[in-house]
């Protein structure tokens, strides 16, 4: 990762970014069915003989999400631009067992004891299993799962995926994350979206919708000075495929994911992407349409377009302080001795004035930042839910206590 400092993204399990096989969840499955494929569920919403309610969007995922599965052969994967991916589990069965690929070829990996990390709800029974130390690039790493079979139908499920954390590239290091609210003006909404401005538990308690299902319907946003970003918006029954675009001076990147989820989810991580150019300017677009799935069904509830729905809740940008440049070679011609006090006094003076200019310049930056973005006021709830969905910048160790080392099947 030369020139790039690792930066630790954690990732809810009910992030759209994670792929899951087979889909059995939200729209697509209304309350899952753990034999069939995955199914997302949360700490408190009950086991296999719990009742699930009637769907609608005030089912809120109360809790830290995980999803379940008795399914063999269950898959779980995520593509990155990174050196790391940790998955947290809970594998229950005696006779279970699970492989890890990177970019479709098996590989060996790590398995710790569960860390502190909120992708994992600090839930005792977790363990951290981990890729680590890949070279510098864009992989894809999956998760395929093989949980003992159950003979009783209202057996708990054997196998549990909360989430992870994975390692990016950050150009710089890091000095804050600057949040861009779904209702700040300088986002262009094309097509038919509604505001919503009472949400409790969203951002600035502000959210758009679009229920219109189409390439006309979309959201962009126009920034720079970035070093990581991501794209938080809220998940529910209702909601389904969509793509987001990033587009720059000298990349472009587009992807597709589907949101449908059984349980409402605020401020889920949509999106993300790293290793930006901070001087580079970047136009970031949500479309609700995915042209793998041209058409949609009618969703398990109404809504304003009686379609599939996308939402925008807020931009993270992710902001740092360039990597220091290398030192200048050695010169072997001498000046005066005067010269050097001189030159030293002058170039003293000029990074004292820089240096003051620089913080005051961050001072009334950070004034009209709070004054303009206020962090929403999150009902206690829901706290465990928000703190598991959105990703936070902090660093990421691993447990000092190593369980084992394990090869393509533990």
């Amino acid at each position: 990762m030369s020139g790039l400092q690792p930066y630790n993204l954690s990732i809810s399990s009910s992030s759209p970014a994670f792929r899951y096989a087979p889909f059995r969840d939200g729209y697509y499955g209304d309350s899952g069915e753990v034999k069939g494929g995955w199914r997302s569920s949360f700490k408190g919403a009950g086991g296999a003989n719990s009742q699930w309610p009637t769907p609608s969007l005030n089912n809120w995922l109360d809790g830290v999400a995980y999803e379940e599965t008795e399914f063999d052969g269950a898959s779980v994967s995520l593509s990155f631009e990174g050196t790391a991916l940790y998955f947290c589990i809970i594998s229950a069965g005696e006779g279970d067992t699970y492989t890890m690929s990177i970019n479709n070829t098996n590989t060996d990996f790590l398995r710790y004891a569960q860390p502190m990390a909120s992708a994992c709800g600090s839930d005792a029974d977790a363990i951290m299993i981990a890729v680590a130390e890949l070279p510098y690039g864009t992989h894809s790493v999956q998760l395929v799962a093989h949980p003992e079979p159950s003979a009783d139908e209202f057996e708990d499920p054997d196998f549990y995926f909360y989430g992870g954390v994975v390692t990016l590239g950050m150009n710089g290091t890091y000095i804050q994350d600057v949040t861009i609210d779904d209702s700040d003006r300088s986002w262009t909404y094309f097509g038919n979206w509604t505001s919503e401005t009472t949400n409790p538990y969203a951002s600035d308690n502000t959210l758009h919708r679009s229920c219109y299902y189409g390439p006309e319907n979309f959201v962009r946003y126009t920034f720079s000075n970035a070093s990581v970003v991501r794209l938080l918006g809220q998940t529910s029954v209702d909601t389904g495929p969509y793509t987001v675009t990033l587009v720059g001076q000298t990349s472009n990147i587009s992807a597709s994911y589907n949101a449908s989820n059984f349980w409402t989810t605020p401020q889920a991580v949509l999106f993300f992407a790293a290793n930006l150019n901070p001087l580079e300017q970047y136009t970031i677009s949500l479309i609700n349409y995915d042209s793998q799935h041209p058409n949609t069904g009618t969703p398990l509830i109404s809504n304003a377009g009686n379609n599939t729905c996308a939402s925008i809740d807020a931009l993270v940008l992710t902001q740092s302080h360039p990597s220091p440049p290398a030192p200048p070679p050695s010169s072997n011609i001498s000046s005066s001795s005067t010269g050097a006090i001189i030159g030293g006094v002058v170039g003293a003076l000029g990074i004292l004035i820089m240096a003051f200019a620089l913080w005051r310049y961050n001072k009334m930056r950070d004034a009209r930042r709070t004054a303009q973005r206020r962090l929403a006021e999150l009902d206690p709830a829901l706290e465990d839910a928000l703190e598991a969905s959105r990703a936070e910048p902090t660093p990421f160790f691993l447990s000092t206590t190593f369980v084992a080392y394990a090869g393509p099947t533990c």
